[in-house]
């Protein structure tokens, strides 16, 4: 397995924020998402640990590129959703949660037409898929696999941030919830259970390039 190098896991993550922001089909969106501190830290950390597992696959930089640009805009429909509710500090009803589970619809909707990276329309559309037709909103049995790994990282990075309604999972407790759930693919939650992770550094490190993108390319908005 690739050891993770940081200093090219930076390059990734720079190179996709600037395709972004270049794109005339992307950029209003990222920049949108960039107003929402919340959320963005979220894409930051799904996009982060997407190219880590990516790169234990030795993808190509164009595909690392094209994932981490994935992990950067899949909760895009999260932007179409109440905000009261996207972050009330409780357990939401069940009524509220089928308005926040058509957050992947919205932004697979809202990207048609306008992008055509089919890599990031699909991430979008079905990060919430599982394995046996149980995800939503399609019910696939079987999703894309780069789709697959941004759906363990983004489960990864729910469970291990702090939310305004929740503290942050411990690393050891999330990884097992990974390993017990069966409508994951099992094989890319070894590959991040075999990278080494410290959920207080990459907490830190997520909150810092945050900041950082958005002093970049925030100004553009």
């Amino acid at each position: 397995m690739r050891l993770v190098n940081d200093a090219e896991i930076r390059e990734i993550m720079n190179e996709a924020i600037k395709e972004l922001v270049a794109d005339q089909n992307t950029i209003i969106d990222f920049v949108n998402v960039l107003t929402d501190s919340l959320l963005y830290g979220h894409l930051l950390g799904v996009a982060n640990v997407s190219v880590q597992i990516g790169m234990s696959y030795e993808f190509t930089h164009k595909k690392l590129v094209s994932l981490a640009k994935a992990g950067l805009m899949h909760d895009v429909g999260k932007l179409f959703i109440d905000r009261d509710i996207l972050y009330r500090p409780c357990r939401l009803t069940d009524a509220e949660f089928e308005i926040v589970k058509q957050h992947p619809r919205l932004g697979w909707q809202h990207m048609q037409g306008k992008c055509h990276d089919d890599i990031m329309k699909d991430a979008i559309r079905h990060h919430h898929e599982k394995i046996g037709g149980i995800g939503y909103p399609d019910n696939l049995v079987k999703s894309k696999f780069i789709t697959e790994i941004i759906t363990v990282a983004d489960i990864y990075s729910a469970l291990t941030e702090a939310r305004v309604y929740k503290k942050a999972m411990p690393v050891e407790k999330a990884l097992q919830i990974l390993k017990d759930d069966n409508g994951l693919n099992q094989a890319i939650v070894e590959r991040l259970c075999a990278l080494t992770y410290d959920d207080v550094t990459d907490i830190i490190k997520a909150r810092r390039y945050a900041r950082m993108y958005r002093r970049i390319y925030g100004k553009s908005a």
